[in-house]
């Protein structure tokens, strides 16, 4: 799904049931990797594919109501982005 939005194109991809990684040329992900924010779920399937700046969120479930999040990233930027999350 694609998204215009006042600070730019966003893209949610949803990768469960992709078949084969080379799946994301045809979806037009690798493109919108170096023009758009990207939102995926499965993220696991596509990895040769993500760029070294990718941040990485991930959202598990801590109770009924409650989630909990971590940010990984290996791109120094972060670094300056989310202070105190090291």
């Amino acid at each position: 799904q694609q998204y215009d939005t006042e600070i730019g194109e966003l893209w949610h991809a949803d990768l469960y049931r992709l078949s084969d990684p080379s799946e994301v040329i045809e979806l037009g992900l690798l493109d919108a990797i170096e023009s758009a924010t990207i939102l995926i779920e499965w993220p696991d399937q596509i990895t040769d594919f993500l760029p070294n700046s990718a941040l990485n969120i991930n959202i598990s479930a801590s109770g009924h109501e409650t989630r909990v999040f971590h940010f990984s990233w290996t791109n120094k930027k972060w670094d300056e982005k989310l202070p105190g999350h090291e």
